[in-house]
């Protein structure tokens, strides 16, 4: 696979940075997915399962998943709809609040190293011209 090496180093970049992320959150018993979660929660009311999976561009099961062990972890709680007994709201407490802001303080550290070391604009630029190219 010689010939995709630009494609390979961007994607095993990507996988060691998200590595990265998981691994300074950890101490935070967060991960990146769970902070992304838990953002896109905090940012609008009456998240249920199906909300988050698509903020999140992912599967139900996987959401749902998701969320099992974010409440198993005391990130989340889930509550009745109001009108709608079957569905589950998503509740972010206070407590997993505090953390998500934590979480948010290593992340963007993490970002301003990325931006003083590393021209991500021309990375997104090149991916974009790609992009443009195969419309």
């Amino acid at each position: 696979m010689e010939q995709f090496e630009n494609i390979r180093s961007v994607l095993v970049a990507g996988n060691d940075l998200r590595s990265l992320l998981d691994k300074r959150l950890e101490p935070l018993g967060l991960s990146l997915i769970k902070v992304w979660a838990l953002q896109n929660i905090v940012d609008r009311d009456d998240v249920t399962i199906s909300d988050l999976a698509h903020l999140l561009d992912c599967g139900r099961s996987n959401a749902s998943q998701l969320v099992e062990r974010m409440e198993r972890d005391g990130l989340v709680t889930r509550k009745a709809h109001l009108t709608d007994r079957r569905v589950s709201l998503i509740v972010v407490p206070d407590n997993a609040r505090e953390l998500l802001a934590s979480s948010l303080k290593v992340l963007r550290d993490v970002d301003r190293h990325i931006g003083a070391e590393f021209d991500v604009g021309s990375l997104v630029g090149a991916v974009d011209t790609v992009s443009k190219k195969r419309s």
